[in-house]
């Protein structure tokens, strides 16, 4: 924007002195005819060009509008020199909000600059996505485990074993009330005496006997969930969880596994954990309310449903969660399968087996049921007998 657009009233002595020149221009180019120079307006004049200023269109018919001035370079004040790619004011040499005392040109549009962005905030790096990322890049408060250390050494058998990388935010996807909870337990705060993950896995033998969020009645966090976020801050291996997850002592142990693969562990690794616990039939009560459910039909549930008691689990990607349905069906009807040869595997009955030494099915016969879900077949034609599990049998 030129200064034309900028109507302004200059000191008395300025004014005197441009209206003059103005009016002796005006004379030599024969525009006695048009209308006088407003009051107080200072034409704009580049150096060493004839002074156009604010009438620059009242021209004579027949007259050739001259091209538009070019401004040469103002040089910068004293003190107030300006980096490339500044503007420079035209009337005292400094730059937008640097101008000499008493410029008229201070304040006004040639002061709004476009303002770049600081470069700090320019380099700064995008929010992480915790949701997604790896829990080793930003570790809770409380945490106990440095940063890229992922591997431990077994201090029994000295072997290296792999942790269980977390993929949650601060709050390792609990609700942030409930963590605060937790935190501010006196039951949690006591259990930093346990120091090693079989003392934390003691405890929950000896301490919980429900899994609710909350102990029933109050907002007060259950003994389950204090030892479940204390295993978070542990960030044990894969040979711990599974360890949680198979415990045969309480079934409030696999609980507590289970709820630690569902609130931390990377979506597509849960069924990993999970596959082989569709066939755990061990009853539990989650709720310490008297209804009871085996820990498949926990598992299930946990897996299909955001919402636990009181609080609600991390939400499962589309496909992930698409592909855990098609596995869950595709599991339950092979138990349906089972449950109806069950009744069928009688002793005496013919049957074809796979025999594990050569991985090949032959005829057979059901001498009785074994252990563990196993019976007891003989090869008919060769006369060999082997525990079979009942998924090898046709």
């Amino acid at each position: 924007m030129t200064r034309d657009a900028i109507p302004w009233i200059a000191p008395p002595g300025t004014l005197q002195r441009n209206n003059q020149i103005a009016s002796a221009q005006a004379a030599a180019m024969g525009m006695g005819g048009h209308e006088a120079l407003p009051a107080g307006h200072i034409p704009w004049q580049a150096p060493g060009q004839t002074h156009m200023g604010g009438t620059a269109h009242l021209l004579h018919v027949g007259q050739q509008r001259p091209p538009p001035p070019v401004a040469a370079p103002m040089p910068a004040a004293a003190g107030n020199s300006a980096p490339s790619g500044v503007k420079i004011c035209p009337e005292c040499g400094g730059h937008p909000g640097n101008h000499r005392k008493g410029c008229a040109m201070e304040g006004s549009v040639f002061d709004r600059v476009k303002k770049k962005p600081a470069a700090a905030a320019a380099a700064a790096p995008p929010p992480a996505d915790l949701g997604h990322a790896t829990f080793q890049q930003a570790r809770a408060q409380d945490a106990s485990i440095p940063v890229g250390d992922m591997e431990v050494v077994d201090e029994v058998t000295g072997e290296r074993q792999k942790r269980v990388p977390q993929v949650c935010n601060a709050s390792y996807n609990l609700n942030p009330i409930l963590r605060t909870q937790i935190l501010d337990s006196d039951y949690f705060k006591s259990l930093v005496a346990l120091t090693t993950f079989d003392d934390v896995v003691d405890e929950v033998y000896s301490k919980v006997t429900y899994a609710t969020p909350f102990i029933p009645s109050t907002r007060s966090p259950s003994s389950c969930f204090c030892l479940l976020y204390k295993i978070f801050t542990m960030q044990p291996t894969y040979q711990q969880v599974r360890a949680l997850l198979h415990h045969a002592d309480s079934p409030y142990i696999k609980i507590v596994g289970i709820l630690y693969v569902r609130f931390v562990v990377d979506p597509r690794e849960m069924w990993d954990f999970f596959e082989e616990m569709m066939t755990d039939k061990t009853p539990v009560e989650p709720g310490g309310d008297g209804r009871a459910k085996t820990i498949c039909q926990f598992v299930k549930d946990v897996i299909e449903q955001l919402h636990y008691f009181d609080t609600i689990l991390p939400r499962i990607p589309v496909p992930v969660q698409r592909n855990m349905a098609e596995l869950l069906l595709k599991n339950e009807e092979a138990l349906n399968r089972v449950e109806m040869l069950k009744t069928k595997l009688k002793p005496g009955r013919r049957v074809r087996a796979r025999f594990y030494e050569d991985d090949v099915e032959y005829e057979a016969e059901v001498l009785r049921e074994g252990k563990n879900g196993m019976y007891r077949v003989v090869f008919t034609e060769y006369g060999n007998e082997q525990d079979t599990a009942i998924e090898d049998i046709v």
